[in-house]
């Protein structure tokens, strides 16, 4: 997992004391969180892309660059409609999970053609 969200300590104290443990334990794996920032996190994910080695399985990528990562395909929408017994609030629904920054959109098409469009 990475991100350049948490870099505030208690933020990611509380994610690997609280959080990721039982996660861990749940699913039998070990969790590794780096905090970068932007630019290194898009480098690092267009070299594993280019390579075709991915090695991360979660990232955290601010919106302020959403762009690059949708023009360059290195996410894929999440497709909550599929998730059972789970409610989501209209923020999550149509920006986070369209990676939309303050967007009202539901197509990834038409999230992917915005971007392109601007790029």
């Amino acid at each position: 997992m990475e991100s350049r969200l948490y870099n505030p300590s208690e933020e990611k104290a509380f994610l690997m004391k609280e959080i990721f443990p039982e996660f861990e334990e749940n699913n039998n794996c070990i969790i590794k969180f780096d905090t970068m920032n932007d630019d290194t996190l898009l480098k690092k994910a267009k070299f594993q892309h280019e390579s075709g080695k991915v090695s991360t399985d979660v990232i955290f990528a601010h919106d302020g660059v959403m762009y690059e990562w949708i023009r360059n395909e290195y996410i894929i929408p999440l497709d909550i409609d599929q998730w059972e017994g789970r409610s989501f609030s209209r923020v999550f629904r149509y920006r986070i999970s369209s990676g939309v920054p303050g967007g009202d959109y539901t197509s990834w098409g038409e999230v992917k053609q915005i971007y392109d469009d601007a790029g």
